[in-house]
């Protein structure tokens, strides 16, 4: 069997066409023989068979079959991701903290206040740098307590961010908030 495949771009066409030859002996697929590849476009696939028969070539008619297949999805853009200063409140960081240089004020306040955590975090844990402080404690909030956050004061909670949504709160927590 060989395959030939063509590409094109085919507007807003939702079907890509298989083409199939086939020798009188045979019936059309019940299935498409090939799927386009994916791709941002449509592809047109034509296939063609042959098969051996005791027909002598002279006489063999092919037959052309037609068969609509369903043309791939064009891929949608990734969707920007928030920034550090919109998931800070969508992820509820906000609950329990604030950065007031940011404009962002905790009605609780029960965690530490965090305007100046590039200043502060470097210092916290001796020789862990401070994106690597801010990424454990986001992660791993409960490796290190800040004195002054006894344990009688609520945990901060281990919150499901990803890897870029931590990227992104760790870039906003360090930044400078003037």
């Amino acid at each position: 069997m060989r395959s030939v495949v063509a590409s094109g771009v085919v507007g807003l066409a939702l079907l890509a066409l298989t083409v199939v030859v086939l020798t009188p002996t045979q019936t059309p697929p019940s299935a498409p023989v090939a799927a386009a590849p994916p791709a941002p476009t449509a592809t047109l696939v034509a296939t063609v068979r042959a098969t051996a028969t005791a027909v002598p070539p002279a006489t063999q008619v092919p037959t052309l079959v037609l068969m609509p297949t369903l043309a791939p999805e064009p891929v949608a853009p990734v969707a920007a991701l928030p920034d550090g200063k919109t998931l800070f409140q969508r992820k509820g960081c906000i609950g329990c903290h604030s950065v007031n240089a940011a404009g962002l004020k905790s009605e609780v306040n029960a965690g530490p206040e965090l305007s100046a955590l590039a200043q502060i975090a470097p210092l916290r844990r001796p020789g862990m740098p401070a994106d690597a402080y801010v990424r454990e404690s986001i992660r791993l909030p409960q490796a290190f307590r800040v004195p002054g956050f006894s344990a009688s004061s609520l945990e901060m909670p281990t919150l499901p961010v990803s890897d870029a949504e931590l990227d992104a709160l760790v870039t906003f927590l360090l930044s400078d908030h003037r």
